[in-house]
């Protein structure tokens, strides 16, 4: 970790600073937000930008999974019921989980609040 990533984390925790969270759930809230977003970077790239559309990568994962759907039953139910269709947005997951992320941190400042439940 270098001095720019210490400046980015220093930033995300001081913003964080005054949600009544110790300074463990601080850090660690913050590099969940970060390992979500990192995870899910490749397949939010353009293919301008070297990257695949969900489509491309949905189609990619079908071709593997037409020759070994055997060994990936619930995955394969998943695909079956739309997942990495050609109507998906390639932003969904990364969306999706960011939202559900922020869900669950906003829970635990409103614990630390007394405001939790409203």
């Amino acid at each position: 970790m270098g001095p720019n990533q210490l400046g980015w984390l220093e930033c995300a925790v001081a913003a964080l600073a005054e949600t009544g969270l110790t300074g463990d759930e601080l850090v660690n809230a913050v590099l969940v937000v970060n390992g979500h977003v990192r995870s899910m970077a490749p397949f939010s790239m353009s293919p301008a930008e070297g990257g695949l559309t969900g489509e491309q990568w949905g189609s990619a994962l079908l071709d593997l999974l037409r020759e070994h759907s055997d060994r990936f039953p619930a995955l394969t139910t998943a695909i079956a019921a739309g997942a990495f269709g050609p109507s998906s947005d390639d932003d969904d997951a990364l969306e999706f989980g960011l939202q559900r992320v922020l869900d669950g941190i906003e829970v635990l400042v409103n614990e630390r609040a007394g405001t939790a439940g409203t």
